[in-house]
């Protein structure tokens, strides 16, 4: 699936991913290929992104995330990058 992490002020994200991490205000949930369509409101958390060869994560302070057609869609109001280990 493409996965994109936006911000106002740019792309953090734009790329294939096979599983996408998200702080829902419900809790914690993941979206894999094929996921049914939603729209979520998102808390503060972080926003993980991976596939086989990479694993990227944000710290968001909230924003929503659209999953529709095989796409991802996560908009954010702010976003730091988080360091792997």
């Amino acid at each position: 699936m493409n996965v994109k992490v936006i911000s106002p002020g740019q792309t953090l994200y734009d790329g294939p991913a096979d599983a996408v991490h998200l702080p829902g205000v419900m809790g914690r949930f993941e979206v894999l290929d094929r996921h049914a369509p939603i729209i979520s409101v998102l808390t503060a958390g972080t926003v993980v992104c991976r596939n086989a060869q990479e694993r990227t994560a944000f710290r968001v302070e909230g924003g929503f995330a659209e999953v529709s057609d095989g796409n991802v869609t996560v908009c954010v109001e702010s976003a730091t990058p988080v360091e792997q280990p």
